[in-house]
């Protein structure tokens, strides 16, 4: 008997014939990751099946952007199950439970937890929570096809019990081969007493976090273990940024805002993580609404770009061009303008535009650049010309914190800052902007959305014994900086150990002066004595403490100024 398939059944055979090419695109980038290729194309071929089976042409959603994520997930379910190497479920359970108790105690702890750490957090054994964390972990020791004319990669270690057993003559070797066939953002790597060997070679360790135990450490070391903590922080940091991407995409949905505006320098530089990248193109799809996006300078649009790589999902609008262009959403009623920096630097994109009089749309721009700064390199925009474009609301990028609602005209702007600090010149609460615009009347508020926020306090030499962090610093990082007079240098090594334990990381900086008597010379028949003796006359007669401190100041600047600037700076 032969049988011949319904009309359905030949498009649905089509439909996924057509979009073989997603399962290929999306196989590459696990490519040397420890499963063969042709295992990654299997399970991408079942994503592709459920997408099939699964996708709803009347959401107005193209087909790819359900796609995708729902590929990627089963070829991310293969390397969960551990490829083609079976794990039993009660090995499964316990890796799941490790894998959640580490994050847990990475929050509380502010840093990622030691592998005795995480066992006597759990209640296991040393060697459970490697063997569980092994199963949760894609594998180092790679194959790489030979199609591609590269050889099997061997790196010289098998087990927990190799790693701490490799002779120091091998350590360069082995992380040598994980810097440079790794693809991960961290190797984890449980070295017992070899941290000794570890540090000898720690340049190689960019990649490499190396668990440190505190009786290993001695003063002599005490240099690198910092290092070692700025690794692991920024490690951390990155992933925390990556998380925050999805959050976003969750705020969005809480919100039920019905565009999202993104006005530049989504990127700092042209060098990314591909996780950083894969992470964006996931929360971008799940936003599930128009996306706009307007390059900025440090992320500006060129031929042959990132923004032409990045194979963004179809919801996303990336401006390209330096000339403010339109797209229209006639089923929401509104319009939406915008540019792109096609260099590091930029003449003014709104010069002399204004909206075409016609239709009842509404007008948006997303648009980067600095208003009130004449002459500036990032676009200059002036505040007549935010009045005169006939947009309801401006959503503008390049300042770091939060503007507040402006109004030119009968036009809106606001710059929310960078929704995450990346250092102590972007303190405080870091956010989006949450708007409601109609035609002559926006409102916004700020939401802040940073995991951590950077903080800069000052502190006073002569009471350090007694200062603290402020409540809840407990995520935050700070810059403590020491200030006054005093006769000797503060003790900053006591005062880290103090302070440390009470947030997620410590920067501490000196700027106290040794004191001395700035009146020790007015008695001299000198230029010198006779500036002293003219102020010391002036300080004598002064009303209050405020403005003998004025005078002594000045008395300083002008001692750095005889003697050659050594103050100054101080000053």
């Amino acid at each position: 008997m032969t049988g011949t398939l319904s009309e359905s059944a030949r498009d649905r055979q089509k439909m996924i014939e057509e979009n073989l090419g997603l399962v290929h695109s999306c196989a590459h980038r696990f490519k040397g990751r420890g499963i063969e290729y042709d295992d990654l194309f299997q399970a991408g071929c079942m994503g592709l099946v459920k997408a099939c089976d699964a996708f709803d042409f009347s959401r107005g959603v193209r087909f790819s952007t359900y796609a995708v994520p729902v590929i990627l997930g089963e070829m991310r379910r293969l390397f969960r199950d551990g490829g083609t190497v079976k794990v039993s479920r009660s090995l499964k359970e316990l890796s799941l439970r490790v894998v959640r108790g580490r994050e847990q105690l990475a929050v509380r702890l502010g840093r990622d937890p030691t592998i005795e750490e995480l066992a006597e957090e759990l209640g296991l054994t040393r060697e459970e929570v490697v063997e569980a964390l092994n199963v949760s972990a894609p594998p180092l020791s790679l194959t790489v096809s030979s199609e591609e004319g590269e050889t099997q990669i061997d790196l010289p270690v098998q087990s927990p019990e190799d790693i701490r057993g490799t002779r120091w003559q091998d350590w360069e070797h082995l992380l040598q081969e994980i810097v440079l066939h790794s693809s991960y953002e961290a190797v984890i790597l449980d070295v017992g007493d070899g941290i000794e060997e570890v540090f000898q070679i720690l340049d190689l360790c960019t990649r490499v976090y190396v668990p440190v135990r505190d009786d290993i450490i001695d003063g002599d070391r005490a240099a690198t273990e910092e290092e070692l903590h700025s690794k692991r922080e920024a490690a951390l940091r990155r992933s925390e940024q990556r998380a925050l991407l999805r959050s976003l995409a969750q705020l969005r949905a809480e919100t039920g805002a019905e565009l999202v505006l993104l006005s530049g320098d989504i990127f700092d530089s042209d060098r990314t993580w591909p996780e950083t990248e894969d992470a964006l193109r996931l929360a971008l799809a799940e936003m599930e609404v128009p996306v706009f996006i307007a390059p900025g300078n440090h992320d500006f649009f060129r031929l042959g770009g990132r923004w032409q790589r990045l194979a963004l999902p179809e919801n996303v609008h990336v401006f390209t061009s330096p000339r403010l262009e339109a797209v229209e959403l006639p089923e929401k009623g509104v319009r939406v303008w915008g540019a792109a920096f096609t260099d590091t630097v930029s003449g003014p994109l709104l010069a002399d535009f204004r909206v075409p009089e016609a239709g009842d749309a509404l007008e948006l721009m997303c648009l980067h650049g600095e208003v009130g700064v004449p002459g500036s390199r990032y676009d200059p925009i002036s505040e007549a010309e935010l009045a005169r474009s006939g947009m309801a609301y401006i959503a503008l990028g390049h300042a770091h914190a939060f503007s507040g609602l402006r109004r030119a005209g009968d036009s809106f702007y606001a710059w929310p800052g960078c929704p995450e600090g990346r250092g102590f010149d972007e303190t405080g609460d870091k956010g989006v902007i949450i708007a409601d615009a109609e035609p002559g009347n926006v409102s916004a508020r700020f939401v802040p959305v940073c995991t951590r926020r950077y903080e800069v306090l000052h502190a006073d030499a002569a009471e350090l014994e007694s200062f603290r962090l402020p409540e809840g610093a407990e995520r935050n990082i700070y810059k403590v900086i020491v200030e006054g007079e005093t006769d000797s240098p503060p003790d900053l090594t006591a005062l880290r150990r103090a302070l440390e334990d009470g947030c997620f990381a410590l920067r501490l900086r000196d700027e106290t002066r040794l004191r001395r008597d700035v009146w020790a010379r007015a008695e001299e028949d000198s230029l010198r004595g006779a500036f002293l003796r003219r102020l010391r006359a002036k300080y004598d007669a002064a009303a209050d403490d405020a403005e003998r401190e004025a005078i002594t100041r000045a008395v300083r600047w002008g001692l750095a100024a005889l003697d050659g600037g050594e103050e100054a700076e101080a000053i």
